[in-house]
Order: structure tokens, then sequence, then C-alpha cells
């Protein structure tokens, strides 16, 4: 296959913080959504306005805070 072409493990890292930052800010989450459904192109997500609130609200994210509240039926010691 070769090797990857240069930035793609820095817009992976990006498009990780933006997964993230949709969990608290619905802007970034609509953007995200629009992508995903093809009504914008993926360049969307590189606006200037969207990058500072992905950037910004990224470490908000209850994945980074460690809020995220677990389901008691998920995981390897879920009972059934």
């Amino acid at each position: 296959m070769g090797p990857k072409p240069a930035g793609v493990a820095q817009l992976n890292g990006y498009i990780g913080q933006v997964v993230r930052a949709a969990h608290v800010s619905v802007p970034v989450a609509r953007a995200f959504n629009r992508v995903l459904q093809l009504a914008d192109p993926p360049t969307a997500l590189l606006r200037p306005g969207t990058v500072v609130r992905v950037l910004k609200e990224s470490r908000r994210s209850p994945a980074v805070t460690g809020a995220a509240i677990r389901h008691p039926r998920v995981g390897p010691d879920a009972s059934t």
C-alpha cells in the first residue's frame, strides 16, 4: 500500500476533535452532520469559525473530562 500521504495523521486527529466537540457544541454538531449527510463539503469543517469552536469545545467533551456516564449494561462486566 505504501506510506500515508503527509498530513493524514493530523487530519485524522482533527476529525477526532470534531467528534468530541460535537458532543458539547451544537454548531459543531450541525456542521459535522451536514458533512456526513453530504449537504456540505468536508472542507466546511475547516472554516475558521468551526476550527476555533472545535479546538475550544473538544476540551469540554465528556470523553475528555471523564464526565461521560457509562451505561451499566455496556462493557465486559455487564450482566445479562
